[in-house]
């Protein structure tokens, strides 16, 4: 009741002023939530074409190159050429067909140094829904790999321990069950091997 006995202008007034600060207010929160995606969560966006078009800075600071070095150039710039074209064939094959593809890439930092990621990979859809690019997110999956990795080797010698034995084994048995195609194995045994481990340790 208090409201409207004002006078008409003063309301008016009022009202942009009021309603102006709250946009503000929201865009701020807003421009904060964006800026804690883009420190911490690992994105890049390419075209059709796979050229990179946008990056956080979560990407930059596991991968080591600046924003400026990276857009415009092909994922391939942060790709370990360890990576297999399967995988890289794969990955198109999927988003292509509008699907989301999910897995484990390799990489390689600016200074030639590897680290791991679990990619999450999705198509990005115009109004008319046609794909115009590709979303990529990233879970740093370094310190994973690195502590699979000491779980199946010897940590004298840095070979393939009974437990890699075993991984390769079920994974190349459910290939050849797969593709139907027979599988071989050997088995040597080196005589007098104790006396060699004694000798050299």
């Amino acid at each position: 009741i208090l409201l409207f006995s004002l006078p008409l202008s003063i309301l008016i007034s009022r009202i942009p002023t009021k309603l102006s600060q709250k946009i503000n207010s929201q865009n701020t929160v807003l421009q904060e939530y964006i800026d804690v995606i883009d420190q911490n969560v690992i994105t890049a966006t390419t075209d059709t074409m796979g050229i990179i078009t946008e990056v956080s800075s979560a990407f930059c600071g596991i991968s080591g190159f600046s924003k400026k070095e990276l857009i415009g150039q092909k994922p391939q710039i942060a790709e370990h050429p360890d990576l297999p074209q399967e995988i890289k064939k794969e990955l198109w094959r999927t988003v292509q067909s509008g699907q989301t593809w999910k897995g484990e890439l390799h990489n390689r930092r600016r200074d030639g140094s590897p680290y791991w990621t679990e990619a999450t990979i999705f198509p990005k859809y115009s109004e008319n829904n046609s794909i115009i690019g590709y979303t990529s997110i990233y879970q740093d999956t370094s310190d994973k790999k690195r502590i699979e990795k000491l779980s199946i080797t010897d940590v004298l010698t840095g070979l393939n321990n009974r437990r890699s034995f075993n991984k390769t084994l079920d994974k190349e048995l459910s290939r050849a069950m797969r593709d139907k195609k027979m599988l071989g194995f050997a088995m040597l045994d080196i005589d007098y091997f104790k006396q060699y481990n004694d000798h050299y340790g």
